[in-house]
């Protein structure tokens, strides 16, 4: 500061400017939430994918599911060499699985050919075939003593036929 100005500011100038100001005040207490948009942001987008992780996970279950189960008809094949209760145990799970997809009434009552035909007609966006021994086997063959089971082709098909089921909400 100049000495001009200095000389203005006398004691009691400063001791009137003193006076004028007021008390300091500390703000108001932060609470335990600090509403700002961006944390309404990321919690949106937290409950925006844990909603899709669940659309997502539940849409595969039953595919999970049947995989599992045929996996598991396979490891109890695999310790007792039964091919006529492989048969019949995988019958029923095609089956099981078609009715989850279809309406009761037809799939319960379907056999021979039409269900054969129900089955490959399930995977409505791929064209899926049995092939003609698998074909044979599950629509006659189950029901014949001694008839020739065509097993790890089976089996296979069956892995294949449930890969390409269509997407789905859940068991039914």
């Amino acid at each position: 500061m100049s000495p001009a100005r200095l000389a203005n500011c006398s004691g009691s100038g400063v001791e009137n400017g003193l006076e004028q100001l007021r008390d300091i005040h500390s703000p108001d207490p932060v609470g335990w939430w600090v509403p700002a948009p961006g944390y309404w942001l990321i919690l949106l987008l937290a409950i925006a994918l844990l909603v899709y992780w669940m659309w997502r996970h539940r849409r595969y279950q039953l595919r999970r599911v049947a995989v599992r189960e045929l996996e598991a008809i396979v490891t109890a094949y695999e310790s007792h060499q039964d091919d006529e209760k492989l048969a019949n145990e995988i019958s029923t799970l095609l089956r099981r699985v078609a009715i989850s997809f279809a309406p009761r009434k037809e799939v319960a009552s379907a056999l021979g050919q039409q269900w054969i035909a129900t089955l490959q007609a399930l995977p409505e966006s791929h064209a899926f075939e049995f092939s003609e021994d698998v074909a044979e086997f599950l629509s006659v063959g189950l029901y014949q003593r001694h008839s020739e089971i065509p097993i790890q082709q089976l089996i296979s098909e069956c892995r294949q036929w449930i890969g390409v089921l269509p997407k789905r909400e859940g068991l039914s």
